[in-house]
């Protein structure tokens, strides 16, 4: 994993409210060793995610799950089709998502640049996943999503433990209601978090050791 730069660090930081001038966090629920929080995004009527949670597992099993893209379909909402459009290494690569959306919501898709890295001391890995709606032509049949940004946090945290936190902004785009979007905000993600903390645990993922992430 590439060393972190100083714009993603300022990114990270942000998005974590380490710095002023961001609304608080605010517990929204908490199950299953699971907190969601929300807080209300500066620049629109959209609401901000972050969950965290301490699960058994490894580095390298975490995220081997999380850039496994051809496994997205088996645990990712409404993901109906998913493919690499470039790979420039494991952790800098860019693929498309297709979301199935309810009728009579039209699909969307996504195209998302992501980069990873770890931090070489306290042993982090942040994936970064950001909407890159430009970087091949749109399909007339489906909206093409302009905003989103993901970030995920793993961390050891204690033998055989990790710590992981994740963050959500996004904006689906056409004519669904600020307030819809926000209703569903979490669902997606705590999905999501209960499949890596299952999978984690259990082949092809547990134990898996990657060249380019370090176990403590």
């Amino acid at each position: 994993m590439k060393r972190i730069s100083v714009l993603l660090l300022l990114v990270q930081l942000l998005s974590a409210g380490a710095l002023p001038a961001q609304n608080a966090w605010k517990l929204q629920k908490e199950k299953d060793g699971i907190k969601v929080f929300f807080r209300q995004a500066e620049d629109s009527n959209l609401k901000e995610l972050k969950i965290n949670t301490r699960m058994q597992g490894s580095l390298g099993a975490a995220v081997a799950f999380i850039s496994d893209i051809d496994n997205f379909p088996n645990w990712m909402d409404h993901c109906r089709e998913v493919k690499y459009i470039d790979k420039r290494s494991p952790s800098d690569y860019t693929y498309y998502n297709l979301a199935d959306f309810p009728w009579p919501l039209s699909d969307r898709e996504f195209v998302m640049r992501c980069t990873s890295w770890q931090d070489p001391t306290s042993l982090a890995c942040y994936f970064q996943s950001v909407a890159d709606p430009k970087a091949i032509p749109p399909n007339k049949n489906y909206v093409r999503v302009q905003l989103t940004v993901s970030q995920w946090k793993i961390e050891p945290d204690g033998p055989g433990f990790i710590k992981l936190e994740y963050y959500l902004k996004a904006d689906p785009g056409g004519a669904i209601p600020a307030w819809m979007v926000n209703a569903a905000l979490d669902n997606g993600p705590v999905k999501a978090m209960l499949a890596l903390r299952n999978a984690v645990q259990h082949e092809p993922y547990a134990g898996r050791k990657l060249s380019y992430v370090r176990e403590p």
